[in-house]
């Protein structure tokens, strides 16, 4: 793969470095105020950067310039941070580094940012305030800013996709692949440019994109509480801090094994603690050692979580152990619905992680368990291991005896089953008592009379069964990322201790006792549905967010009882009976339609079927009626547009049946949704939402939200509630287009009436766009709730209404061409651009655009397919035109396009079907293919690389195949190497297509600006050059390294030698790596690779793959493992060797690299992506933003892409540290 550096100046949604060259300094920098800025009008952030500018987080110069192009320097990135957070606690170790001058601008700044923890040192006493900020550094604070627990809970990209993931440092990869995956960054062209200046327009965007996540850290950062553990005598001691504004305000010991007398001496040392902020200097109280330590750990554990840093507590086993021996507890679980395949766990025995096993799942059961007991063979023997085995297997639980005289490794046995399995799918049926000991499981289902979960992750779904009847239930401890689904439990109580649940909570108990929901104070419910009776308590302090109605509530001769404090209480319910209790607290009370308006003093609400009774009215603060009409007599002109317009967009009619495939615009106008609809009898039956066929899509986030809008569109009613969603997506951008507040809010006022338009009026001059297209969706939502009775659909779409637009545009175009197809009898279902990679086309203002690989399927209802080529489009019916209609045709300059990627949208004017590709203008792009490449030995003549290998095209980079690949191989002699090669000074240059003057035919070879004088080692090694910046800054065809491997023919036979004595074996190198770089689909190969082997003795052995199986080696993937984005996802090839009790690994500095075939280079291996292992977890999407009506404007990223040697140095493992650039920072320092 051709790894080249991009300088492209103004894509629109690239992310980039801008070649600039100095810094913001004092002079300059983040002082002038209240001046607009004067150097952005045109530019490609210009809404964002007076946005915020006009908040005072970007700040210009005092004639009003804040420089969006220039590189950001790591103190004015931190001093916008600052604003946004609103920081002001300094930290006293700034005067620790040695770059930070007390009279600085940003000394203050620099001091927060340590203060806060999302920046660190770039060495022992430097922070480089001045140095321009790499994009991974920048990035990586974000990260630790908004995502202070990690990527926990968070989906993973899979970052290995981008070309230069080799060069992402280690500690960046995690940050940049939630980052990814939340939508925040992104790459064009296949590229990250990790190492890279980012400019202050390009920081400005993620920033932006971050600003919710930012005021979520913000609303929670003043008081924050975490738990940590310590080592003590007596174990494991758990203790959670509370802070407020940054500050220890309160410890609490949770849970301990220490001596009584000994932790209440330990316990002094608290108030020191919280007077000193810290437990630096704080000494052990004398005969608690052991109790402080323990403390003092605990408290670090949770500072490091307050500051971003991650968990860093300790386990300690049990004091009293001699002579070996864990502290390990037996877990007991009950095995259900598993799912099949091959599983590896291990646990604690005797010795610490002494027990391993691999357990099979057939049809959904436990068939075979496989172990080994490493350290523990001393204590459980084969016969006591088979005999807990067979037990587990004939029970499908671990609920079984332990071997005598070997009960701690048994107890490991048993528990490595159970990790074996915590990610194996299925159920865990739990009928008693349950303790995680901080386990995940995937999701449960209790059975017992009184059952008892305490510390699990369940992540998914957990379900009190009917089986439980009118039993008791405890969670606690326990987080639930799915629904809590209560169809049992009795009226002592289901009770939740510090559990949070992220899903809905539903109770639906049909028989017997109504079951009592008691929720304490550090419980955290979003929402509590109410099918059927209940009683709903929160205890003390606690909080519900909202307890719902249902709409099919039926209570009978019972009724639903709330005795609660809750924020919203929503009733839908049509029918049944509520007694809201006087000692509740309601914020807000939301009542049906039917019922008479909410009033203050009013204690009783009915209507046929429903009554909901206050036992004092005095409990609700606010309260409202479900949306009605909020339009003026004297405005039914509003009504009248409004109706006119929906009966425009329904599709009314007469509908073929079959399925069509429908595409729309939603919240990313530069994507498409796209949805598959099957058309039954006229009616919709089912809607698939589609994935995204271009690195520009939907978010799937918001997909996953809006999709509870497919319940309202499809069946009898599509048609009506399809034109009103549409509708809100048109009156939405109709508003949000218009920038000048007085003419914005004349269109609400015309379009919704005064009392919605208010809440556009409302929207405050200093207000972010995200706020802006918040509030105006607000009250398109309001108007159309209330005038067309609504609100359930648009509740459906809460948080992702454009992304819903985008679904209904997508399904009425769907509708639309049903109906065209029963008027017209066309026979053609759907139309797919192809031939060519990424639906891109690349061209300059100059060259006549080519076209000529462009074609069409033409894809039939009877499964035919026929292709055309541009040059039958036009007798086809089909043209390609830009979005504001521009025709487009093979041959034409675009010297009045803009320099970025321009949609194009192509259309089968008989059909009406479309798709999209887009043209890509870059003025940097040309048709000089690099063809060859040359080497020259001393003073030698130069000599081509016969039949060089060609480049594969990537997204990024589709034009590739016409240049050759980065890395040349030459077969030679081993007479001709060392005679004519070792000790001669090698030479490298790229030839070009042409000359670039053609008055000078050497214009067409561009050297390398490296020489190398060549080694006897050098044999069979990737040879590096880097070429001269001039050389690739300004040409997309020119790579910034080229490598050339000569390889030479083998000096003897590697059999295995019998002067190497394979005992001795004391370290192992990769000395030639394999094929790194696969298609899905592809098979591992280890042809080629050597791996050598080094003894105590001096002596060395070169190891090819023939002879692997001799000496004990093995590889990770193995040979000929067939290949997905899994096996290579963040990953090195690992090397293990061993023999006997010896054994030693190694990993590849390079990293594994898996992607999809072209399609002249399909696999035959049908592709099905695969989502990334740990990191992330399989399967599921990213948590989106909470209001899709948040995410900011979609302006994407531009710039320069350059990438330069430092990153070639990554990839090949080179130590830049002392290179002068600030790409690595000192090791052990883990931001730069």
């Amino acid at each position: 793969m051709n790894i080249r550096r991009l300088s492209i100046l103004t894509f629109a949604f690239v992310f980039g470095f801008v070649s600039m060259t100095g810094f913001f300094t004092a002079a300059n920098a983040e002082e002038a105020k209240g001046i607009m800025p004067s150097d952005i009008d045109g530019h490609w952030m210009v809404n964002t950067l007076k946005d915020f500018n006009k908040k005072g987080y970007l700040k210009g110069d005092e004639s009003g310039r804040v420089f969006p192009d220039k590189n950001m320097s790591r103190a004015e990135y931190a001093a916008v941070i600052n604003r946004i957070m609103q920081f002001s606690e300094e930290s006293s170790k700034i005067s620790d580094f040695t770059d930070v001058s007390s009279n600085a601008w940003y000394r203050s700044d620099m001091a927060k940012a340590l203060q806060a923890g999302y920046m660190k040192g770039t060495g022992a006493n430097t922070m480089s305030p001045e140095v321009a900020i790499t994009r991974e550094q920048a990035f990586v604070m974000l990260y630790r800013l908004t995502y202070p627990k990690g990527k926990e809970g968070q989906k993973v990209a899979d970052i290995s996709k981008f070309s230069d993931a080799g060069a992402i440092s280690d500690y960046a990869r995690e940050a940049i692949s939630v980052l990814v995956a939340a939508g925040v960054i992104s790459g064009e062209f296949n590229r990250l440019n990790p190492k890279k200046g980012i400019s202050r327009a390009q920081a400005v965007l993620i920033l932006s994109k971050s600003e919710r996540k930012m005021a979520e850290v913000l609303k929670n950062i003043n008081e924050q509480e975490f738990e940590g553990t310590g080592a003590g005598y007596g174990g494991t001691m758990k203790l959670k801090v509370l802070f407020d504004k940054g500050k220890i305000v309160d410890i609490k010991i949770v849970s301990d094994n220490e001596t009584g007398s000994y932790l209440e001496r330990a316990k002094k040392i608290i108030a020191q603690i919280i007077a000193k902020q810290s437990v630096e200097g704080i000494d052990n109280v004398s005969g608690a050692t052991l109790s402080c330590n323990a403390i003092k750990d605990a408290v670090k554990d949770c500072i490091s979580q307050q500051k971003g840093e991650g968990s860093i507590g300790t386990v300690g086993s049990t004091g009293s152990s001699k002579g070996g021996g864990v502290a390990v507890a037996k877990q007991e679980v009950d095995f259900a619905e598993l799912n099949n395949g091959t599983y590896e766990g291990r646990a604690d025995g005797y010795r610490r992680n002494s027990m391993s096993v691999k357990v099979t799942v057939q049809d959904g059961k436990i068939s075979k368990i496989e172990y080994a007991n490493h350290d523990d063979a001393g204590y459980l023997r084969d016969e006591g291991a088979k005999g807990i085995i067979q037990k587990i297997i004939n029970t499908q639980s671990t609920k079984v005896d332990t071997v005598s005289g070997a009960t701690k490794s048994s107890i490991g046995l048993i528990n490595a089953v159970v990790n074996a399995l915590e990610n194996a799918g299925g159920k865990k049926s739990i009928s008693g008592q349950y303790d995680g000991n901080g386990k995940k499981i995937i999701s449960a289902n209790l059975v017992g009379n009184k059952v008892a979960v305490k510390n699990v992750t369940i992540e998914k779904d957990i379900t009190v069964s009917e089986k439980v009847a009118d039993g008791d239930v405890i969670l606690e401890n326990v987080t639930i990322s799915g629904k809590l689904i209560i169809n049992g439990g009795g009226s002592h109580g289901i009770y939740l201790k510090n559990t949070k649940v992220e899903g809905d909570v539903i109770i639906a108990k049909n028989n017997g006792k109504r079951p009592r929901l008691v929720v304490d104070s550090s419980t955290k419910l979003e929402n509590v549905l109410v099918k059927t009776p209940a009683i709903i308590k929160t205890l003390e302090n606690a909080k519900i967010k909202q307890i719902e109605l249902a709409k099919d509530l039926e209570t009978g001769d019972k009724e639903v009882t709330i005795a609660a404090n809750v924020k919203t209480l929503r009733a839908k319910a049509k029918n049944g009976n509520v007694t809201i209790t006087s000692t509740s607290k309601v914020e807000n009370l939301r009542l049906p339609k039917s019922v008479s308006e909410f009033n203050k003093e009013q204690k009783e609400y009915k209507s046929d079927g429903f009554k909901l009774v206050l036992q004092s009215p005095n409990v609700v603060k606010n309260g409202s009626n479900d949306a009605a009409s909020t339009l003026e007599a004297s405005e039914k002109a509003a009504k009248t547009a409004s109706d006119k317009l929906i009966k425009e967009l329904t599709v009314d009619r007469k509908l073929k049946d079959g399925i069509f495939i429908g595409v729309g615009k939603g919240f990313n106008d530069t994507a498409t949704v796209k949805t598959k609809v099957k058309i039954t009898n006229g009616v919709v039956k089912s809607i698939e939402i589609l994935p995204g066929d271009s690195l520009i899509s939907e978010d799937p986030g918001y997909i996953e939200k809006a999709e509870g809008l497919l319940n309202f569109i499809s069946g009898e009613n599509a048609r009506k509630n399809i034109a009103v969603v549409r509708c809100c997506y048109k009156y939405t951008g109709e508003i949000e287009n218009i920038k000048i507040n007085s003419e914005r809010n004349a269109k609400a006022t015309e379009l919704l009436g005064k009392n919605c338009a208010k809440i556009v009026q409302e929207i405050s001059n200093s207000a972010s766009s995200t706020d802006v297209v918040r509030e105006i969706s607000k009250a398109v939502k309001t108007y159309l709730a209330g005038e067309y009775d609504k609100d359930d659909l648009f509740d459906s779409v809460s948080g992702a209404t454009l992304t819903a637009g985008g679904i209904a545009n997508s399904v009425g175009n769907a509708l639309e061409l049903s109906a065209h197809d029963n008027e017209t009898n066309n026979e053609i279902n759907e139309i797919e651009v192809t031939g060519i990679l990424d639906k891109k086309v690349f061209t300059n203002r100059i060259l006549p655009l080519n076209l000529s690989k462009l074609k069409v399927k033409l894809i039939n209802k009877n499964g035919t397919i026929s292709e055309i080529g541009i040059d039958q489009f036009a007798g086809n019916g089909i043209t390609m035109k830009t979005k504001n209609g521009t025709l487009i045709t093979d041959g034409m300059k675009l010297k009045d396009f803009p320099t970025y990627a321009v949609p194009i949208l192509i259309e089968h004017g008989p059909s009406l079907r479309e798709d999209v590709f887009s043209i890509v203008v870059n003025d940097e792009y040309n048709e000089n293919w690099t063809v060859g490449m040359q080497y020259k030995i001393g003073n030698e003549d130069w000599k081509d690389v016969d039949n060089p290998e060609k480049a594969k095209p990537t997204p990024g980079a589709p034009y590739d195949e016409n240049n050759i690949n980065v890395h040349q191989k030459v077969a030679i002699s081993r007479a001709k190497w060392n005679d004519n090669f070792v000790g001669k000074n090698l030479k490298l240059r790229i030839v070009r297509k042409n000359p670039t003057d053609s008055a000078n035919s050497d214009s067409k070879y561009i050297i390398a600006k490296d020489e190398l004088k060549i080694d006897k080692n050098d044999e069979n090694k990737e040879l590096k050059f880097s070429m001269d910046e001039k050389d690739h800054e300004k040409d997309l065809n020119v790579n910034f390294f080229y490598k050339i491997t000569f390889d030479v023919e083998k000096e003897e036979s590697q059999e295995p030698q019998d002067d190497y004595d394979i005992e001795k074996t004391t370290s192992i190198e990769i000395k030639k790596l394999p094929k790194m770089q696969y298609f899905i689909g592809e098979k591992f190969d280890v042809a080629g690779m050597i791996v050598t082997l080094k003894s105590s003795d001096g002596k060395v052995k070169d190891v090819t793959p023939e002879f692997f199986d001799d000496y004990g080696i093995s590889t990770d993937p193995e040979n000929e493992t067939v290949l997905t984005p899994l096996n290579a996802f963040l990953k090195n090839l690992k090397v293990t060797f061993e023999y006997g009790d010896l054994r030693l690994e190694i990993k590849s500095k390079e990293y594994l690299m898996v992607k999809k075939s072209s399609d002249s280079e399909q696999s035959t291996v049908p592709e099905k992506p695969q989502e990334p292992a740990n990191p992330g977890t399989p399967g599921e999407q990213p948590n989106p933003p909470a209001n899709e009506d948040d995410q900011k404007d979609n302006e994407d990223e531009q710039g320069n892409q350059d990438d330069g040697d430092d990153q070639g140095d990554d990839q090949e493992g080179d130590d830049d540290s002392q290179d002068g650039e600030n790409n690595g920072g000192e090791e052990g320092h883990d931001e730069d």
